[in-house]
């Protein structure tokens, strides 16, 4: 994969992250939901450095866990949520694990 592909392929899955927020807190969070899965399943499949693998599998977790909260679902938010800061934390991803960190506040403060 040459540097301007792999380029190409950086900025197309950003904007997929991008339009995945967007969805999730503007539009429907079920469409969401299926975005950021997609999103991903692209990711895992890619060549592309390992950190940055790492970094957009974070954020895609993390629009996971904000799709199925905003889906009334804040266990299975939860789940989605620990994973993407466990990949903060590993690649030391302060201002990642800072938003994750308060997703899971406000995940285990919706259950009571």
């Amino acid at each position: 994969m040459s540097a301007t592909t792999s380029k190409t392929l950086t900025e197309e899955y950003f904007d997929q992250q991008q339009r995945s927020f967007n969805d999730i807190y503007v539009n429907d969070p079920s469409q969401g939901l299926q975005i950021a899965t997609e999103a991903l399943a692209r990711v895992n499949g890619l060549h592309d450095s390992v950190a940055w693998k790492k970094k957009m599998r974070s954020w895609f977790l993390m629009a996971l866990g904000l799709a199925y909260f905003n889906l009334g679902q804040p266990m299975r938010a939860i789940e989605y949520y620990e994973q993407s800061l466990e990949i903060c934390r590993e690649t030391r991803d302060r201002r990642g694990e800072g938003q994750t960190l308060n997703n899971l506040g406000n995940a285990y403060s919706n259950l009571g």
